[in-house]
């Protein structure tokens, strides 16, 4: 691609990188000693990024590294940004290390998120890569559930937060026995057990288990419904009826056959 235009000159035609560096001259007409000219030669060379891991996993707790390997003529300036804020931005766990990747230690599930790695050299237009640092952990309950004393007919609610990456799911059981999400068992969306009119059967060791695939924890505690203050006259009639089956069938909902378990149904918050 070097052109000799004839005049002791040259030319050359669709300068690339590798043409940069230092040309010489050299004229001689028999005396003396040549004459040498030299020309330092200099391309300009719009920034690239090359290509890299866009996606980039790492534990919590972990030191990670952020790869943005930008080239150009002039060497390009390397910014880092997580949304609008510019790092390292002061963070003693956040640096731009020597070959500008951004090091990260301790991570943490706050770092997680997309980080945009920005190449600048004046030369043709500004590149940008995107990376996403997903941060997993391992599940840990921050609020367990406490041991409540009720009485008969309250409400209660037994707390369960957990933090995790992925995030955990939340099972809760009561005695061993998985808690059946229906009727007056209500898992709430943060986790926690919300159990409305509470009966005296209620009672029991409730244990919350927090899993997401890396870990599985648990908390437990013990509630106990004790029975609301009750008229001397309300007793059970056992003449007339089994109140064992009454309260096993549901049937202390039904005033007939409730004003024949008064005791029972009363204890158990239906009356």
């Amino acid at each position: 691609n070097l052109i000799d235009i004839g005049t002791g000159s040259f030319t050359i035609r669709d300068i690339a990188a590798e043409d940069a560096g230092i040309y010489a001259c050299s004229a001689y007409n028999g005396l003396g000693q040549p004459a040498i000219y030299r020309v330092f030669v200099t391309v300009l060379v719009p920034v690239e990024i090359q290509e890299g891991q866009s996606v980039v996993t790492a534990s919590r707790g972990e030191t990670v590294q952020l790869k943005c390997h930008a080239t150009g003529v002039p060497k390009p300036n390397v910014y880092w940004h997580k949304g609008s804020v510019r790092l390292p931005a002061g963070i003693p766990r956040f640096s731009q290390i020597q070959d500008d990747s951004l090091e990260i230690s301790s991570v943490s599930l706050s770092d997680a998120g997309d980080y945009v790695c920005t190449g600048v050299n004046n030369v043709g237009t500004i590149q940008k890569k995107t990376i996403t640092l997903v941060v997993h952990a391992d599940v840990d309950i921050i609020s367990g559930p406490l041991d409540i004393t009720a009485t008969v007919g309250d409400i209660i609610t037994l707390t369960c937060q957990a933090t995790g990456s992925p995030p955990p799911s939340i099972k809760w059981s009561v005695n061993g026995v998985p808690v059946a999400k229906v009727g007056r068992f209500i898992v709430q969306g943060n986790g926690d057990l919300y159990i409305t009119s509470v009966h005296k059967s209620d009672s029991g060791v409730y244990t919350c288990t927090a899993a997401n695939g890396r870990n599985t924890v648990s908390a437990s505690s013990e509630v106990t419904v004790t029975g609301a203050p009750v008229d001397p006259n309300c007793k059970d009639d056992s003449e007339f009826a089994n109140c064992k089956l009454i309260l096993a069938g549901n049937f202390c909902s039904n005033k007939y056959y409730a004003r024949f378990c008064c005791k029972t149904c009363s204890d158990n918050g239906f009356v």
